[in-house]
């Protein structure tokens, strides 16, 4: 899963054409990945620039979860980083269709998805 989807990050993005590549979704797509791969096999980083995607990925979805949160725009309270990051690679698996719009949108979709906010 994690190669076909970094194969289809990767053509996205050389497809694209986008200035600024960091803001897409196949930057933080590869971010991520590795940052799964690194937190779930308790491994150090093997180099500084794995450490700076794994710190690229949780530093987006920590900010975006705390800014949420804030917002009460998503309800994303006591919802673990790891368990965002692992749900918004899953939702960007099966809506490739979506690889080339905003990241900040598609996240916010994933965590609507996987996090519907209920009315007490």
């Amino acid at each position: 899963m994690i190669v076909s989807l970094f194969a289809l990050a990767l053509l996205q993005t050389a497809q694209s054409g986008r200035t600024d590549p960091a803001a897409s979704n196949p930057f933080l797509i590869h971010a991520c990945q590795i940052s799964v791969q690194l937190h779930e096999t308790r491994t150090p980083a093997p180099n500084d620039e794995t450490t700076r995607f794994d710190i690229a990925c949780v530093s987006y979805i920590q900010g975006f979860r705390d800014a949420a949160a804030l917002t009460q725009g998503l309800c994303v309270k006591g919802v673990r980083v790891g368990t965002l990051t692992k749900e918004y690679l899953a939702y960007m698996v099966l809506h490739p269709e979506l690889i080339s719009q905003d990241r900040a949108l598609s996240l916010a979709t994933s965590i609507r998805q996987n996090h519907p906010c209920t009315a007490k």
